[in-house]
């Protein structure tokens, strides 16, 4: 089983606090960084003006691990998409 890391613009517009949306993704990618990959959720909502780098930027705070970011953003795509 893997999760989509994706949607925290979607919680900020809605008025969830950035922490909060912070620390859930923390918490998860601590418990298994090689079963997560990332999304950008394109075409944003509501608005359609989200830019795509900014949201990934967010990846930097939420693992600041570079070995767990490869993992998201690389090696557990490639496992669930190209392996098997």
């Amino acid at each position: 089983m893997y999760l989509k890391l994706i949607c925290a613009d979607r919680y900020l517009y809605q008025g969830q606090r950035y922490e909060d949306v912070v620390a859930m993704s923390r918490a998860v990618i601590a418990k298994a960084p090689d079963r997560i990959i990332w999304g950008s959720d394109w075409p944003h909502l509501p608005d359609g003006q989200r830019d795509t780098g900014e949201l990934l930027n967010l990846l930097a705070d939420w693992a600041p691990d570079e070995a767990d970011r490869h993992r998201i953003l690389a090696g557990s795509p490639e496992r669930l998409f190209f392996s098997g």
